[in-house]
């Protein structure tokens, strides 16, 4: 719906399953929301009860984690993933991982990142040429570096990069020369 008081998901899902829909997916925020606050999980469970065709929810999937919490909450048939995927590829193999074996999986090493990265920019450089794929990757860029320690600063230098060879070099310098676990964040500067 628009807004929290004008909540009219499941009524568009029972017209949706008696027009012949095979399956439901529902992310469950208002209009009004937008991108912020939280998904309101509950309303996956009460479309869940109120049809007999499958429902998948969507919304705050972030971790591996939180697809078998939104599971174990809403009965849901299955889970998808939208923005918590940005710059988090590794999130797929999480959450098979934990659904099948519920173990957690380790966040990838800088060498794991590096290889997804530069098989990223490879894609888009044979989708969109050289100049306009090295300029559309940068956005992604920016998701893969998040909540790293020196993220910020590495983000405002690559922003402006335009050259492969240039942006390859400095992801590889940024990536190798993260702190482990536990150093301080002291022990790490790199500059650009």
């Amino acid at each position: 719906g628009w807004s929290e008081n004008e909540i009219n998901a499941p009524e568009i899902a029972a017209i949706a399953e008696r027009c012949g829909a095979d399956a439901l997916i529902l992310h469950p925020r208002t209009v009004r929301q937008g991108f912020s606050g939280t998904a309101d999980w509950n309303l996956i469970r009460i479309i869940k009860k109120k049809v007999g065709i499958p429902v998948i929810g969507s919304g705050d999937i972030r971790k591996s984690e939180d697809a078998g919490s939104m599971i174990e909450q809403t009965a849901c048939d299955g889970v998808m993933v939208g923005r918590g995927a940005l710059g988090n590829p590794w999130l797929f193999k999480g959450i098979n991982t934990f659904l099948s074996d519920r173990i957690l999986s380790s966040t990838p090493s800088p060498m794991e990142r590096e290889d997804i990265i530069r098989r990223h920019l490879e894609m888009d450089i044979s989708l969109y040429g050289e100049t306009m794929g090295v300029k559309s990757f940068r956005k992604h860029l920016l998701w893969y570096t998040k909540g790293l320690r020196g993220g910020s600063t590495f983000r405002k230098a690559a922003v402006s990069v335009t050259e492969i060879s240039e942006l390859l070099e400095m992801v590889h310098e940024y990536l190798h020369h993260l702190p482990n676990e536990g150093d301080s964040p002291s022990d790490f500067s790199i500059a650009y």
